[in-house]
C-alpha cells in the first residue's frame, strides 16, 4: 500500500524503532490537537469480496488511533454503512490488529485508514501492514430499513384491537 497523509507532512514519517516487530523502521503518525488521518491510495474493490487489513500498532502517547477499511462508490462517496474500524488499545505495547470488511454491491474502491477522531495530541507507530482479499467469509453488514412512525389512526386502531382482546379474555 502507498500512503498519503495530511497537508502537513511532518505529522507522519518513517522512524527507527528498536522494538519494531519487522525490521528496524516503522510508520509513525502524530496529531497535534486537530485530529488527523493517514490513508492508503484507493485500491480497486470487487462487490461481495471480503477484505482483510492486518497490522501491528503501538500507541506512543495520547488517545487511541482508529484503524479501518473504508469503502467508496464510483463517485468517490464514502459508503459509511460498510466501513469497518477498530481502535488501538492505548497500552503502549505492540499488538496485532485485524479488520475484516465485506464489500457491498456498489463498491468501487477501498482504502486503509489510520486516524484520530479527537482533538488531543497523540502518536501511534505502525508496522507490517497488509491488506488483502480474505478467505474468511463475512456476513453482510446489517443496514436497517428507515423507520416510519405509525400514524395516529394506526396507533388508535391498534389500541382498540388490544382493548377488544382484553375484553374477550375476561
Amino acid at each position: 500500500l502507498y500512503w498519503r497523509g495530511p497537508a502537513n507532512k511532518s505529522l507522519w514519517y518513517v522512524v527507527e524503532a528498536e522494538d519494531a516487530p519487522f525490521g528496524e523502521h516503522v510508520l509513525q503518525f502524530s496529531t497535534a490537537g486537530a485530529g488527523g488521518i493517514v490513508r492508503s491510495y484507493p485500491a480497486k474493490a470487487e462487490p461481495g469480496v471480503t477484505y482483510e487489513l492486518k497490522l501491528m500498532a503501538k500507541d506512543i502517547a495520547g488517545n487511541s488511533a482508529l484503524i479501518g477499511i473504508y469503502m467508496f462508490d464510483e463517485k468517490g462517496e464514502r459508503l459509511n454503512d460498510y466501513c469497518v474500524f477498530t481502535p488501538t488499545d492505548g497500552s503502549g505495547k505492540w499488538k496485532l490488529y485485524t479488520v475484516i470488511a465485506l464489500a457491498p454491491e456498489n463498491v468501487a474502491t477501498i482504502e486503509a485508514w489510520i486516524w484520530y477522531s479527537t482533538r488531543n495530541e497523540a502518536t501511534v507507530q505502525v508496522d507490517g501492514l497488509q491488506m488483502k482479499v480474505s478467505d474468511i467469509k463475512a456476513k453482510p453488514n446489517y443496514v436497517p430499513d428507515p423507520y416510519t412512525a405509525p400514524s395516529i389512526e394506526e396507533l388508535l386502531e391498534n389500541n382498540m384491537r388490544f382493548k377488544a382482546q382484553l375484553l374477550k379474555e375476561d
